[in-house]
């Protein structure tokens, strides 16, 4: 008995310290698992953190502005109203600027559309991120605006068919750096009222006034995509967005 005993206690102890030498081998694989994935995600994290954003979001938030569907009915009535309150925000103290939205923030902006060249063949599956904003977007955001011009506030106001391409773009559809003056359109752009209301003759062919620094629109990783920027108050959904560049202050105190 004494022997069978002994024998058994000899035959537990290998057993148990095969047991623990097994649990001490698994904690370590999870541990080099969990080092490996932890080093990963810092490098990762590393490599975004030096990607060029093409813009500045430092102390950038963006604030959601929804509207009835049955109120300011009409395209007039809906891009005064969003203007009204993007001045009202932009006279707060602790505000530096603000712009209006609709579809732009970054890193991921606008909606992917099929649009035409006037003059030239369309290609197969041509298309570009359509965007709606104001003047006040790019200097908000630090994009630097390349050559040609921005809209004018009358432009903005009166939904004026003149549109902004960014560098990709230009690059890829007029590479002889002749963007200014060509005429691009978005066949399905059309008003959905009273969801969304538009100008009149919204698909009709607009015309490039300027050419705008390329900044990540498709996420971090991606590549910069070809990209159009038309006024706010060309198509108004009941909801638009307003980007606020607040002051250091504002910024710490809501996250404190």
């Amino acid at each position: 008995m004494r022997i069978q005993s002994g024998s058994r206690r000899a035959t537990g102890g290998v057993r148990g310290r095969r047991e623990h030498g097994m649990l001490i081998t698994g904690q370590i694989a999870l541990t080099m698992l969990l080092l490996t994935s932890a080093a990963a995600a810092i490098n990762g994290f590393l490599r975004i953190a030096h990607t060029n954003l093409g813009y500045d979001p430092q102390n950038v938030m963006s604030v959601g502005i929804p509207v009835h569907q049955n109120a300011h009915v009409s395209w007039e009535d809906r891009a005064n109203y969003f203007e009204q309150l993007r001045e009202h925000i932009a006279a707060l103290p602790e505000v530096v600027s603000a712009g209006i939205s609709t579809n732009a923030t970054p890193p991921w902006n606008g909606w992917i559309k099929e649009f035409e060249i006037f003059g030239q063949p369309t290609a197969q599956q041509q298309q570009a991120r359509l965007n709606f904003v104001d003047s006040n977007y790019f200097s908000l955001l630090h994009i630097p605006l390349l050559t040609g011009r921005l809209w004018e506030h009358a432009e903005l106001m009166r939904g004026a068919r003149l549109c902004v391409v960014n560098q990709t773009l230009a690059r890829q559809y007029w590479p002889q750096g002749n963007a200014l003056g060509k005429q691009p359109r978005f066949p399905d752009l059309k008003a959905e009222p009273p969801y969304a209301q538009a100008i009149p003759e919204s698909n009709n062919w607009l015309q490039v006034i300027g050419v705008v620094a390329d900044a990540r629109d498709d996420g971090l990783r991606n590549p910069v995509k070809a990209a159009v920027f038309v006024s706010f108050s060309f198509l108004m959904y009941v909801h638009t967005q307003i980007l606020v560049r607040a002051c250091r202050l504002l910024w710490d105190e809501r996250h404190a």
